[in-house]
C-alpha cells in the first residue's frame, strides 16, 4: 500500500515600502509568537534568523528580492519546517518611517503535502478511517477488525514528504493462499496529485497444512479455553523442527473443519504429523495425534 502526495513548500513574500524614504524597523509574528525588530533594511540572513528564533519556525530560506525607488525591501520567506499548507506570517510596521509605510505578507506559492485519511477494502469489508500516517499496528488493527481478515503482519516505511508504504502479510491460519487485493479509497487524503496504489509483493500460496479436528466429548466440566497444535516430521515431536500454535476455543467451534491453516516454515514434500491437545482452566487434555501427511494436503 502507497501514499503519495506531490510535496510544495510553502513560499510567503515580505514587503516593507512607503510613499517617501523608508526607514525605522518592523516586526513579524508566527504561531502566536514575534520577533524583535528588524531594521526595514535588512539582509535575507538577518531576516531568516529572527524568524528561526521563534519555537514556532524550525526552517525557513529567506532570500532578499531586491529594494523599490523609496528604499523599502522585499524579502521571500521558504518553508522547509513546518512544512505544507502553512499559516501566514503577519507583520507590524509600527516602527517604520515614512509617508505610509507599511509591512506586508503575500503568500506567493500555497505549501502542500500529504496529510488526512484513507480506507481499506478487503472481500467488500471497509475499514475505518486510517491516518495517512497511521502506525503500523494501528493498519494492522484496522484491518483485523474486518471479520474477512484473520491475522496480517503490518510494516511501514517513508515519511510525509516522500509517502508512506505500508507491506501487509496475510499470515492468519483462517486466510491460505493467494487473496483477493485489497482495494483503497483516498478521498479522505489531502495533498496535490494525492494517490494511494495497492499492489500485489507477492503472491500466497496454496502449500501448506489445513487442520480438522472435533471437540473432546467429555470437557471434565469446564469449557476447553484454547487448543495447542503441534506439528512436526516426527511423529514423537522431537526433531528440532516442531512448531507450535494456540488455537482459541470460540475459532475452532464444536467441529474444527480447516478452521486452521499451516502456511510458514515447512519442508516442501515432507510428511508432517499433527499433535492437538485441549486445554481449559484445569490444564491440558489428553493429545490427540494424527497420521502423516504430506504438506499440501490436511490432517
Amino acid at each position: 500500500i502507497e501514499l503519495y502526495a506531490t510535496a510544495t513548500a510553502e513560499i510567503q513574500t515580505i514587503t516593507v515600502s512607503a510613499s517617501s524614504p523608508v526607514g525605522g524597523t518592523f516586526r513579524l509574528s508566527f504561531g502566536g509568537e514575534t520577533t524583535s525588530e528588524i531594521s526595514y533594511d535588512m539582509n535575507g540572513p538577518t531576516v531568516e534568523h529572527a524568524l528561526e528564533s521563534l519555537s514556532t519556525i524550525v526552517d525557513v530560506a529567506v532570500e532578499h528580492m531586491g529594494n523599490d525607488a523609496q528604499g523599502g525591501s522585499i524579502w521571500e520567506v521558504t518553508f522547509a519546517d513546518p512544512v505544507g499548507d502553512v499559516a501566514a506570517i503577519t507583520g507590524d510596521g509600527s516602527g517604520l518611517t515614512g509617508t505610509d509605510a507599511f509591512v506586508s505578507v503575500d503568500t506567493s506559492q500555497q505549501g502542500s503535502v500529504l496529510g488526512g485519511t484513507f480506507t481499506l477494502t478487503f472481500e467488500q469489508q471497509v475499514t475505518a478511517d486510517i491516518a495517512f500516517d497511521a502506525a503500523a499496528a494501528d493498519v494492522k488493527s484496522a484491518l483485523e477488525a474486518l471479520v474477512s481478515v484473520d491475522t496480517v503482519t503490518v510494516t511501514r516505511t517513508g515519511d510525509a514528504a516522500a509517502g508512506f508504504a505500508f507491506s501487509v502479510t496475510f499470515s492468519g491460519g483462517a486466510l491460505a493462499g493467494d487473496q483477493p487485493l485489497m482495494e483503497g479509497d483516498d478521498t479522505g487524503l489531502t495533498g496535490a496529485d494525492k494517490q494511494l496504489i495497492v499492489n500485489e509483493a507477492t503472491a500466497g500460496s496454496d502449500a501448506g497444512l489445513s487442520v480438522s479436528f472435533d471437540a473432546p466429548a467429555n470437557d471434565g466440566g469446564n469449557a476447553v479455553s484454547h487448543y495447542t497444535l503441534t506439528w512436526d516430521t516426527a511423529d514423537t515431536f522431537d526433531s528440532g523442527n516442531e512448531a507450535t500454535a494456540d488455537l482459541d476455543a470460540a475459532t475452532a467451534g464444536a467441529s474444527c473443519d480447516g478452521c486452521y491453516f499451516i502456511s510458514t516454515g515447512l519442508t516442501v514434500d515432507a510428511i508432517y504429523y499433527l499433535r492437538v491437545v485441549a486445554v481449559n482452566i484445569k490444564g491440558a487434555g489428553a493429545a490427540a495425534v494424527s497420521s502423516g501427511v504430506q504438506n499440501g494436503e490436511a490432517f
